[in-house]
This record gives structure tokens, C-alpha cells and sequence, in this order.
């Protein structure tokens, strides 16, 4: 107050300080005081800390080059992008597979507020730099969060922050943008998830805990889906340690209620999932899960693993920090919960989990068998904690040298300390051994945190610009414009051609070697050429190929059929034959091919020096209608009119209109409607499952309308969690009844 009154003299003196400004004031200087200096100055230490460890990404502005973000994701977000600018939200993907659903694609993030806010808002490559950075800073924000609700010191809290968001693992999820965006949200949901056990004791426990469901919504959108469910179990086993009944059933409705609010989401992912490839699990049998092989994890970008798994490197001494910190502190609370976390990502990650539940319940055999490696977040969390837990108080000499003693027979394990890790090992565990040992010195234990938090963060930086595994080269940083190119002459000459929505279709004749490592090899010059990996997407250019772990199972059979041959691969859909009745139903007028691909006999559009385009004159054109008098059949061109999510259909000038058939190239789903002159007609599939419909004699116009099966029912859902969140938030938290002594 003496402070106010001081600022209203210098002010003039003559009027009084209003009591708005001093209620803001004072409710200012209460927030600074619960938040205090230390605290403060450790969350600017694990900002510094993160943008360090991923320096990459933070102060150069740089991408990794990955086959999954450069030919999956990166179309996908630009298909999204130009839709938004365009006015319209995409529910259908026109562009691959004679079309597939989109906004029930759980990989598009078509429904997760961070994507659909910066990729409609700002360039395409700021808004990929800057999609990233927020998900690292979430996840070191969330982490820090998670560490004090643990009762861990600001400055743990912070080297906590720096050892998860920083780690060669998490960055190394930088290739796989839903594993990120999964893994990010993980620390926050269970930062809300313990909020209630080790703070606000002497408050009742809410029904509903809000930020936990706020948190929960967010993950699922991101895409996730293994991430998701593993977040809800672990959710689950960290309130049932030493915890009261109260707390388990407020944490399973505010988890249960954080599905609702997903339920846009959620329930066209389960109409998608349902007929596609991975309905039954993708890769069963052991496939991804974690083995004795997989020791080498540990060792940062020195390491090959056997598993879809990046490098768990924590530090040169973090491994060995993080379990002595366990074993000291296990008879504490929170070292209970991080144990508990560990266990579970482990076991999740050896296959038990999925190999107990598929049997069981098989349509969760897809998040709980497929590569159960991806719950190793989890476990590089649980240690991230516990190295938090280590610099949490002083410790002794002897501790110290044990936790040296634990990271040396760590790496000898793993077989990594060769000619050329040796000396960088040595160089960064000699530093980190005289801090730890300087540290045990009670009144340097803040400074030595400090100095520890920062190696933590040159070391994890060092080792986070070699990222390797066995399904990933090493990575190449790039600048994010590299993600978005320039389309190369086929593209433009296709689209000359009338390649487009509501005009003809292309294939694309690619070489086996091509065809078997599409990805890897999309971005070579024959590869842009035959706009493999994405470049149909990418460059709005109709298909039937694509590279999707959720394919519609019926149409997969119908490319089996076409090819004459088994496609060894479940992620692609690719043709090996031109000119089969497939190929003409679905409107594939063009080809592209290298010189020796090329069918004989057709038509050559163009030819370059590496790749041609060919003409089928036979195909059939996009929409048409086939008429009936006696034997003979006509078919013939309808003018068409199509958006991402419409098709309108219309008679061409002079032609009469006739009782028929009325055929569109795209296959049907269960989202499509239709109406012919307004009247709503049932759609039936035709050859190959393209939408068909009946139009009576004198039909005017036909329209196709698409909309994401249970989107509808899923926003109503999603509403009524909104208004019990709401609610939740209006009651006032009462205080703990205390118990009368007798």
C-alpha cells in the first residue's frame, strides 16, 4: 500500500488511488508470492534448457528431412491448409484411394485446435516450425508441472523438464508428428492427474477434475490413439497408488468425461477403423515390441536398435542417477507413482499388455498389439522424473558414485562405449561426476543443480542433431520450406490435362524398387516425377494410390483383384497393371511411368528424360449415366461440379434426360448422401465400390453431400461435456470437513 500511495503522489498527488487498482495489486503480489523467485528463475532455466536440447529446431529454424513427415504429414497439412484458406473444413479426402474419410482420420488432426489454428492462420512453414516448438515447450511445461505436484525443488523440477522435452527420444518424435503431440500432452494429463493427492490436502476432492479432462480432450484429438489409452491407464494406476476412493472415481469420470468432449473424433476414428486394414491389429505377433536387443536404447545416436524405438539417452550419467534416486527415495510417495509409471510403459512395451487384451477384446488390438514400443514415452518420463528426484535434495558421496557406478555397467550392457563414443562418454560423465560430487555439499546444491541442468542440456543437444534408429536414416535438418516444394511439369502438365476433382484420375507405374520403399525414396528426382509419397495429396491431384495405415479393407481386395498380385505392404495401395476395369471405373485416364514401365500401345502425352505420361482413351469419364433400350447399354458424360465434401451433377447442354444409372469415380462410405432434384435417393455401389444412384426420367440435378459418420452425434457429445465442465467449474470448492476429537 505505501507503494501505491507513493506512485499517486508522483502522479499528482491530488487523486486518490482507486480500490480497483489496489485489489489488482494486491492480487498480483499473492500470485508472485505463491510463486516465488526460485520458482520462477527454474522455469526460465528449463525454457533455456529445451531450446538448447533442441536447438535444431529452436534457434536455426530446422526440420529433420523423414519420410513420415516429408510424404505423410506434410501433405496432409497442406491439403489442410489450403482447404481452410479456401472457407471450407475437410470431412473427405478426394485425392487418395478413389477417396477416403479425412476428419475420421485420426492422423489428419483435423479436430486438435493447435493444427486447425496455425495452419489456417500463418504461412505453411511457420506454421510447421511453430507446431513443433509448441509441443516441446508443452512438454517441458507439463513435465515441470508434474515434478512440483510431486513435491520435487524448482531447480529439480526444471533438470525433470529439460531430461523429457529434451531427450533423444522425444526429439527424435519430431519424424512422427502424432507420437509427439501424444507424448506431449502425456505429462500434463498426469500433472492434473496427482494434482489433488500431494497439494490442496485440506480441500474437499471435486467430482469432476477439469483440467485433467481439458488435458485428456486435447490428447485425443492430437491423434494418437496408443498414446491416448496408455495416458488413461496410467492416469488410473498413479491415483490408485496410496490413494483414497474418492480421488480413483474423480480421475475415472473426469477421464471418462474427457472422451465425451472427444467424441467428434472418437467416433468417426471407430466408423474408419471398423472397415479398415487395421481392424483386427496391424503387425501382430510381437512385432515393435521391446526386447533384450533393445538394450542398446540407452546409449543416444551411439546405438541401432531392433524395434520401432529412437535412442533413450537421458544424459551421460542419467540412467544411473534416475534408479539410485528410485532406490533412496522408494519408500516416499512420489517415488511410488514413478515407479509405478516405469513398470507400466515397460510392461506395455514387452507386448504383455497387448498380448492379454487382444485375445480378450479384438478391437483393441490395434492400440494395444500394434508396435507397443510407442509407450516407451512413458518410461522416459518416469526416469526424466526420477533424475529430477535425484538433485531434489543433497546427497552423499557414496550415492553419487553409485549413480556413476549404475550408468558405466549401464552402457557396458548395451555395447556401446566403442572407439568413438568412449571419449565423448568420458568427457561428459567426467563433468557431471565432479558436479555430482560437488553437489553433495548442502549449500552449493542450488548453484551445482544449475550447472548440472545446463550440461544436462549441451549433452542431450550434442547427441539430438545424430538421430538414428532402424526404421529412420539419420536425420538431415532441413528448413521447413523443403516440407512444402514447388510442383514439378508432371503435375502441371496433369493438371492442363484435367486431372482434378470433378475431371479424370492418374496412376502412377513406379518401379518395384520404388513401389516397396515408397517413402524412403518420394523425394528422389523420379520419385517428385511420379509424385510419389504424398504428391497427389500435395498437389490437389486425384488418385488411387496412397500410403495410409487405415485403408478401407474392400477396396484393398479390389486392387488385389486388379493387380493380379498381393500387395506385401499395408500401409500402400499401389497398381501394377494399367487399363483393368478398375482402373477405367475409377476414371484413371493417365499414367505415369518410367521408360520401362510403360505399357505398349497407349497414347504418350509426354515424355521426359526419366519419366512419361500415357493416355487410356477407354477410361470412363468421372460421372456419367448409363441407359437401357433392350440390349444395348449407352453411357454418357454428366458435367460435374465437386468440392472437397460435394458433388453436383447436371445434364450437358442439349442432351435429354433419361431414366438410368448414375455413376460417380468415388467410393462410396458410409458418410455419403444423396439427392436427386432434391428428393433424398438411397446410394447403392457400383462396379469396384463406386456411388451409384437411380435417377428417374425428367432428373434435373443430382447431388452428393459428405458428412463424418457420428461427427454429428459426436458434437452433441462433445457439448454436454462442455456444460458439465462448466458446471464443475461454477461450484465452489468447500473446504475439508475436519473430525471432531472425542
Amino acid at each position: 500500500m505505501h507503494e501505491l500511495k507513493t506512485l499517486g503522489r508522483e502522479m499528482g498527488g491530488a487523486r486518490a488511488v482507486s480500490p480497483g487498482l489496489v485489489a489488482v495489486h494486491r492480487r498480483v503480489a499473492d500470485v508472485a508470492n505463491r510463486v516465488g523467485a526460485p520458482t520462477v528463475g527454474a522455469i526460465l532455466l528449463a525454457l533455456v534448457g529445451v531450446v538448447v536440447a533442441a536447438h535444431m529446431l529452436f534457434v536455426q529454424g530446422l526440420l529433420p528431412h523423414s519420410y513420415d513427415l516429408d510424404s505423410f504429414y506434410a501433405p496432409s497439412w497442406e491439403f489442410y491448409a489450403h482447404n481452410l484458406r479456401a472457407g471450407e473444413f475437410p470431412e473427405w479426402n478426394p485425392y487418395v484411394f478413389g477417396g477416403a474419410a479425412y476428419t475420421g482420420d485420426p492422423q489428419s488432426q483435423a479436430l486438435y485446435p493447435p493444427t486447425l489454428l496455425l495452419f489456417s492462420w500463418l504461412s505453411l512453414p511457420t506454421a510447421a516450425l511453430g507446431w513443433f516448438a509448441f509441443h516441446y515447450l508443452l512438454a517441458g511445461a507439463g513435465t515441470f508441472r508434474l515434478a512440483r505436484n510431486l513435491t520435487l525443488t524448482p531447480t529439480a523440477c526444471a533438470i525433470a523438464a529439460i531430461a523429457y522435452a529434451g531427450s533423444t527420444y522425444l526429439v527424435a518424435r519430431v519424424q512422427a508428428p502424432t507420437l509427439l503431440a501424444g507424448a506431449a500432452w502425456m505429462p500434463a494429463i498426469l500433472a492434473a492427474a496427482v494434482s489433488t493427492r500431494f497439494r490442496d490436502r485440506g480441500r474437499r476432492v471435486p467430482p469432476v477434475n477439469v483440467p485433467l479432462a481439458l488435458a485428456f480432450t486435447l490428447q485425443a484429438l492430437s491423434g494418437s490413439q496408443q498414446v491416448f489409452l496408455l495416458t488413461a491407464v496410467a492416469c488410473m494406476v498413479v491415483t490408485m497408488v496410496d490413494a483414497e476412493r474418492r480421488r480413483i472415481v474423480a480421475t475415472a469420470v473426469s477421464l471418462a468425461l474427457g472422451g465425451l468432449m472427444a467424441a467428434p473424433q472418437l467416433i468417426p476414428v471407430a466408423y474408419l477403423v471398423r472397415d479398415s486394414t487395421a481392424a483386427s491389429g496391424i503387425d501382430r505377433g510381437g512385432f515393435g515390441a521391446l526386447s533384450w536387443s533393445d538394450r542398446v536404447i540407452l546409449a543416444g545416436f551411439f546405438s541401432r536398435t531392433a524395434s520401432e524405438t529412437a535412442p533413450i539417452y537421458l544424459g551421460a550419467l542419467g540412467a544411473g542417477q534416475a534408479l539410485i534416486a528410485i532406490v533412496v527415495e522408494r519408500a516416499q510417495k512420489p517415488a511410488r507413482v514413478i515407479v509405478a509409471l516405469a513398470a507400466l510403459s515397460l510392461v506395455w512395451s514387452f507386448g504383455l499388455v497387448g498380448d492379454l487384451v487382444a485375445p480378450l477384446v479384438p478391437s483393441l488390438a490395434t492400440v494395444t498389439s500394434h508396435q507397443p514400443v510407442r509407450a516407451l514415452p512413458l518410461a522416459v518420463l518416469a526416469f526424466a522424473l526420477a533424475v529430477g528426484m535425484y538433485w531434489n535434495r543433497m546427497r552423499s558421496q557414496t550415492v553419487a558414485f553409485a549413480a556413476v557406478g549404475v550408468s558405466v555397467v549401464g552402457f557396458l550392457l548395451a555395447g556401446t562405449l566403442g572407439p568413438v563414443a568412449a571419449p565423448l562418454l568420458g568427457g561428459v560423465a567426467a563433468l557431471t561426476v565432479l558436479l555430482m560430487v560437488l553437489a553433495t555439499r548442502r549449500a552449493w546444491l542450488v548453484a551445482i543443480s544449475t550447472a548440472f541442468a545446463l550440461l544436462l542440456a549441451a549433452d542431450l543437444a550434442l547427441h539430438n542433431a545424430n538421430l538414428r534408429n532402424t526404421h529412420q536414416r539419420p536425420a538431415v535438418w532441413q528448413s521447413p520450406s523443403n516440407l512444402f516444394p514447388a510442383p514439378p511439369q508432371t503435375a502441371r502438365l496433369l493438371a492442363e490435362h484435367g486431372v482434378s476433382i470433378a475431371g479424370s484420375r492418374y496412376a502412377w507405374l513406379a518401379p518395384r524398387v520404388l513401389r516397396v520403399h515408397e517413402l524412403s525414396r518420394a523425394f528422389s528426382a523420379v520419385g517428385q516425377l511420379l509424385l510419389v509419397g504424398g504428391g497427389n495429396l500435395r498437389y490437389q491431384l486425384p488418385a488411387l494410390s496412397g500410403y495410409n495405415p487405415l485403408i478401407d479393407s474392400e477396396f484393398t481386395r479390389a486392387v488385389r483383384r486388379s493387380n493380379g498380385a498381393a500387395i506385401p505392404d499395408r500401409h500402400f495401395v499401389y497398381f501394377t497393371r494399367p487399363n483393368t476395369p478398375l482402373l477405367r471405373a475409377f476414371a484413371v485416364r493417365y499414367y505415369l511411368c518410367v521408360p520401362a514401365t510403360c505399357p505398349t500401345g497407349m497414347p504418350r502425352v509426354w515424355a521426359g528424360d526419366r519419366v512419361r505420361i500415357v493416355e487410356d482413351r477407354a477410361a470412363l469419364p468421372y460421372a456419367r449415366i448409363s441407359t437401357r433400350r433392350g440390349a444395348t447399354t449407352s453411357i454418357h458424360a454428366l458435367n460435374a461440379a465437386a468440392s472437397t465434401d460435394t458433388i453436383n451433377l447436371s445434364l450437358p447442354a442439349g442432351q435429354q434426360s433419361s431414366a438410368g444409372t448414375i455413376s460417380v469415380a468415388t467410393r462410396l462410405d458410409d458418410g455419403w448422401r444423396a439427392s436427386v432434384d432434391g428428393k433424398r435417393v438411397p446410394i447403392r455401389a457400383g462396379h469396384f465400390g463406386v456411388m451409384t444412384v437411380h435417377a428417374p426420367a425428367g432428373w434435373r440435378s443430382v447431388r452428393f453431400t459428405y458428412e463424418a459418420p457420428g461427427l454429428r452425434t459426436g458434437l452433441i457429445l462433445a457439448a454436454i461435456g462442455l456444460l458439465a465442465c462448466a458446471a464443475a467449474c461454477a461450484t465452489p470448492r468447500l473446504p475439508r470437513p475436519r473430525h471432531r476429537a472425542h
